[in-house]
């Protein structure tokens, strides 16, 4: 079964007949995270975009193209250094915030680098923001990480529904 939220997060769900039975994007399913990033001819890479390269299928007049490569949107730095405060993307990384009990099960780094770069191509919209916080928090909670509650208030605050009923 596959969940998407239709922004960041994706969930595969995987029968326990195929344990050590599947590849690709989601690893092999043996329960390790060490062989995550496996090529489509069995070989580890640590580049995400030669894993990516390796896994692409071929569609009859669909066009894949290679990423941005050394043409890729940059943050400018004064930007980027407001964007990796802690009430941003810092958020993630921060010592003693709400995360902190998931950082030695799951490294933030790569989620924090997601959000500096969708954060500025965005000019800093909160809810890419929070959106890309909420992609980290679920991939905590997916690994059984017990989380004290990161949004309030003032920051990330849940959307709230708001209707009128006419009498």
């Amino acid at each position: 079964m596959v969940s998407y939220d239709l922004t960041y997060y994706v969930a595969v769900t995987v029968p326990g007949n195929y344990f050590e039975k599947v590849g690709g994007l989601c690893g092999n399913f043996n329960g390790k995270r060490d062989k995550g990033f496996t090529r489509h001819d069995g070989q580890l890479t640590e580049d995400v975009t030669v894993f990516g390269k390796s896994w692409r299928v071929p569609v009859e007049g669909a066009k894949c193209n290679n990423g941005c490569g050394k043409s890729c949107p940059v943050c400018e730095p004064k930007r980027q250094a407001i964007l990796e405060k802690k009430n941003y993307c810092g958020f993630l990384t921060m010592a003693g915030s709400p995360l902190e009990a998931c950082h030695s099960l799951i490294d933030p780094k790569q989620f924090f680098l997601d959000c500096l770069y969708d954060a500025c191509q965005s000019n800093g919209d909160p809810k890419i923001v929070c959106d890309s916080i909420q992609a980290y928090v679920d991939a905590c909670q997916a690994g059984k990480v017990d989380l004290h509650a990161w949004r309030s208030d003032s920051f990330c605050r849940e959307l709230e529904i708001q209707y009128s009923v006419g009498i």
